[in-house]
């Protein structure tokens, strides 16, 4: 037997090899998955039987013995009515006096005025834009 035979006898037997190895790597990997899974599943059924242990403890109150504890009869529901001066604007919550109308104005006035600045630069930059555009055509066509 030469070199070059004996080169195709290995090479014609090695593909079927790493094919039976190949499968027995991957019937290994499918057995060690199977007993992962049989594990998880055997703490989730511990974990669901310690679920419904605890929830046998837990008693859920109901809205008679919550209000008794948490509101006793000689204490009003409510702190205090409000008066109809006592209204505020919503935009003015937690605001007190003239400055907060004044600051409100101001922030307003901010974004106006911050919205307008970005509209004019947006249009400039398109004004050059078009100023560019122009100026290359009219050097294309001398």
């Amino acid at each position: 037997m030469d070199y070059s035979t004996i080169w195709l006898l290995a090479l014609a037997t090695a593909g079927p090899v790493a094919g039976i190895v190949g499968f027995a790597i991957q019937l290994r990997q499918v057995k060690k998955l199977r007993l992962e899974n049989e594990k998880l599943q055997l703490e989730i059924q511990a974990l669901r039987a310690r679920a419904r242990r605890d929830d046998q403890r837990i008693v859920e109150a109901s809205d008679e013995q919550v209000l008794r504890i948490a509101r006793p009869k000689d204490l009003p529901m409510f702190s205090r009515a409000r008066s109809p001066d006592d209204v505020r604007a919503p935009s003015d919550e937690g605001a007190i006096g003239p400055r907060a109308s004044l600051l409100a104005r101001v922030r307003d006035l901010l974004i106006v005025v911050g919205i307008a600045t970005v509209v004019i630069l947006v249009l400039a930059y398109l004004l050059y834009d078009l100023y560019r555009i122009g100026a290359w055509l009219l050097r294309l066509t001398d």
